[in-house]
């Protein structure tokens, strides 16, 4: 059995346990995603566009750009402090937007996510100089249920950037072993710095900032606490916060009362919270039902969910036999306070369908299984990571944990599909329209990648305004094609190897309405993933271009006489409308539904044998509040 562990046997053992997490990792975030919430092309619209108030769009960076992260009631319509969270969610998407990625999967987030479990075991080793707790946490952290969730439901970046800050900040206190208030004044500047960022980034770190506190308190003395000179500095850190809270105030519409109803309700709800047994039931479930069973190995009735529950309660096992320092276990007991003050005093502003139970009266964020509570997983990792250093003494315990990480990691991953329903479920995202749309838009982008192809028209439904705003309202018309193709495809319209009729894209504006189709090659209908090749229109009636027909109101088409050697009618129509195709004595009926875009018809004429001759007849009736409704054609083929 010693053999077993002998240190050639041991480095093979750790390798394949970290080839184990590195493959669960990799697998996860391969796997296609479907699905966008809304919220996030709402934000990429606002980024992109010219100036606060305009929504023509543009790649890069303008002058108007810089003042976008301070304005909140364009992001959350409320007075918020997370201007440097939103500073780095629009570089980042100004970055993979200069690439021309489609924005499903968001790449950023995964880096972070990696960075945070670098730094995570760094910081460990660095405390307590265990290099073995410091694998154990950065393996164990790279795959919990939360992490995996939140990196396959692409979403805001606040609540995992908030931890690379907290982090990182904690690395640089540490990293020495001198007392913070005897540090450099370079390193003390960039400690604080980094300290006013975090308070900026999200609200989650006012209740982060007390572990810093905490942590001096036991390990550097209370003395220095009675530094004038960290007191300067903490003097300019709250003076910066105020002031950029006074600017987040200023910009934000109607702030005065929105804080105030706010503020009220909040103060209601605690009352009412507070005065209910409810609330601490809601709670208890909340942690371990919900919070400790989706993160440490999605606990279930399956073979590895029940692994999972007996790794998870090995580690634990582990945990109560350790012994460690009064300091280090006043530590953990201080991390445990906080996710539960965090839990408590920081719920959820509403009760949320399907992420809670419908008898939930407590809307604790610990329901979630994604992104909020991505920093209680971390920290409950850093505790627990902490009280096993006097445990973990030798290469057999050390294997045993990591292989309990691992079938945790390995359930995690196993249980990823219901690990996100019910966030799915609540964002209906798991409608088969709201997949399509994905679909289409990559379909799209491949489409345009082909060379020979360009420049290819774009057609989509895209409602009836020649120019959206994408911005999210409560309304069931938001137009979510416009949001993504714009946004994701930006730069294609930008260089004109797509082309669009919406003209939040200035070059194509000037074209003027209607003319779209000019330069066009190819035409794509996104959504039915047909495409025609308009050079064949071209060279069979010998045109340079197509001239669109400028209809007001009730407009019959000249009569055509089609012979067998025709084989289909095609027109494009723009502008809802009804249209009436009569061929000889019968008629079908069509509708543009596709608004501002093009919508191509297409009808095939093979079908009539033995009519020699065809008699077909086009009339259009513009659809109600449409003044103008273009036509282009109609073509025999």
């Amino acid at each position: 059995m010693k053999n077993i562990f002998n240190t050639h046997n041991f480095f093979w053992g750790i390798g394949l346990i970290l080839l184990v997490n590195m493959g669960v990792f990799f697998y996860v975030n391969t796997r296609p995603i479907h699905w966008l919430m809304d919220e996030n092309p709402s934000y990429y619209f606002f980024w992109s566009a010219d100036g606060i108030h305009k929504v023509t769009l543009h790649s890069g960076f303008n002058q108007s750009d810089l003042l976008k992260p301070l304005i909140s009631r364009y992001n959350d319509g409320a007075f918020r402090l997370r201007q440097f969270s939103y500073f780095i969610e629009m570089i980042s998407f100004k970055f993979w937007q200069f690439f021309e990625v489609g924005y499903f999967r968001n790449y950023t987030l995964i880096i972070l996510h990696l960075v945070n479990v670098l730094l995570l075991g760094l910081l460990i080793y660095r405390l307590f100089k265990n290099s073995d707790m410091a694998w154990f946490a950065g393996l164990l952290m790279l795959n919990t249920g939360v992490s995996l969730t939140t990196l396959l439901f692409p979403c805001r970046l606040g609540k995992i950037l908030v931890m690379t800050l907290f982090l990182g900040n904690f690395l640089l206190m540490v990293w020495s072993n001198i007392r913070l208030d005897k540090l450099g004044g370079l390193r003390l500047s960039v400690i604080f710095t980094v300290l006013l960022m975090s308070f900026l980034t999200d609200e989650s770190f006012f209740f982060l900032f007390f572990i810093y506190l905490f942590y001096l308190y036991l390990y550097q003395g209370k003395e220095v606490f009675f530094s004038r000179r960290l007191w300067k500095y903490l003097g300019i850190t709250c003076l910066g916060l105020v002031i950029f809270a006074a600017i987040a105030y200023a910009f934000s519409e109607n702030a005065v009362c929105s804080i105030r109803s706010w503020q009220g309700d909040y103060l209601n709800k605690f009352l009412l919270y507070f005065r209910s047994p409810q609330t601490l039931w809601d709670f208890i479930r909340a942690f371990f039902y919900f919070f400790l069973r989706r993160n440490f190995g999605y606990w279930d009735l399956s073979l590895l969910g029940v692994f999972a529950f007996i790794s998870f309660l090995f580690v634990l096992w582990m945990a109560s036999k350790s012994r460690i320092a009064l300091k280090e276990k006043y530590f953990c007991m201080g991390l445990i306070m906080m996710v539960v003050l965090k839990g408590f005093l920081m719920p959820h502003m509403r009760l949320h369908p399907f992420i809670m139970p419908q008898d939930a009266f407590f809307p604790t964020m610990l329901f979630f299984s994604y992104y909020y509570v991505y920093p209680d997983c971390l920290i409950l990792i850093l505790c627990l990571s902490v009280w096993l250093t006097g445990f973990v003494t030798n290469k057999k315990r050390l294997i045993v944990l990591l292989c309990g990480a691992s079938v945790m990691s390995v359930s995690n991953m196993a249980h990823w599909k219901d690990n996100l329903s019910d966030t799915m479920a609540f964002h209906h995202l798991n409608l088969p329209v709201r997949v399509q749309v994905i679909e289409d838009v990559t379909i799209a982008r491949e489409f345009i990648k082909i060379k020979r192809l360009r420049p290819v028209y774009l057609s989509f439904p895209s409602g009836d305004d020649k120019v959206v705003d994408g911005r999210l309202g409560d309304d069931k018309t938001w137009p979510i094609y416009p949001a993504y193709l714009l946004t994701m495809l930006l730069p294609s319209f930008e260089k004109q190897e797509a082309i669009t009729s919406l003209e939040n894209v200035c070059p194509q504006a000037i074209m003027g309405s209607g003319n779209e189709l000019l330069k066009a090659n190819f035409f794509l209908d996104v959504r039915r993933h047909s495409f025609y090749n308009l050079g064949v229109i071209k060279h069979e009636y010998g045109l340079k271009e197509f001239v669109p027909s400028v209809i007001k109101e009730k407009t019959p088409i000249p009569e055509m006489t089609v012979t067998v050697l025709k084989t289909c009618l095609i027109f494009f129509v723009k502008g809802q409308s009804d249209l009436i195709l009569t061929m000889n004595d019968q008629k079908a009926y069509l509708k543009q539904v596709y608004g501002s875009s093009y919508q191509m018809f297409k009808i095939d004429m093979t079908k009539r044998e033995g009519d020699y001759k065809i008699r077909a007849h086009l009339e259009i009736h513009p659809g109600h509040g449409n003044h103008e409704v273009y036509l282009v054609g109609p073509f025999l083929l």
